[in-house]
This record gives structure tokens, C-alpha cells and sequence, in this order.
């Protein structure tokens, strides 16, 4: 029996220069970007555009293969991450 998966953690890249007054943050594993004023905004953003996604994915019933190509990505050697509480997805 597999244990549900409770928390995904996914690496995350922020730019460190802002670009016209914002600071982007990207999930290259998802293919997200999202913006902020601070790298803590645009990270926080990123977060919960990753978590609507992966409720978005839950309704349409693809969350599990998206899980699994997620597994099969390599580690990369970023130093931010965003965390998904997957048991509050909708």
C-alpha cells in the first residue's frame, strides 16, 4: 500500500536582479513564473500559483502521472524551494 504523498517540495530559481522593479521567481518543473516586489513576494506567489495548478490537476484527474514525471526529473542544485501542502489541494 503507498502512502499519500502529504508535502512536494519543488526547487525554485529567483532572478537576483529585478526586472522593471520586479523580481521573478520560476518553477522550472512545473513551468511557472510569478512576480513580487521582494524575492519573499515572489516566492510566496509562486507557491500558491504552483498549489492551484496542482489542484487544477487533481480535479482534471492527471495529478498522479504529473507526480511521477516530477519524480523523474534530476535534483537540481537551486537553493529556494516552495512547498505544497498536498492535503489541502481542492
Amino acid at each position: 500500500m503507498t502512502t499519500p504523498l502529504r508535502k512536494l517540495r519543488l526547487a525554485c530559481r529567483l532572478d537576483p536582479e529585478p526586472v522593471q522593479g520586479w523580481i521573478l521567481a520560476h518553477c522550472e518543473a512545473l513551468d511557472l513564473v510569478s512576480q513580487g516586489r521582494t524575492p519573499e513576494q515572489a516566492r510566496s506567489l509562486l507557491q500558491e500559483e504552483a498549489r492551484l495548478y496542482l489542484g487544477w490537476a487533481k480535479e482534471l484527474g492527471i495529478l498522479a502521472p504529473l507526480l511521477e514525471r516530477l519524480a523523474a526529473l534530476p535534483a537540481g542544485g537551486e537553493a529556494a524551494f516552495i512547498d505544497i501542502d498536498m492535503t489541502k489541494l481542492n
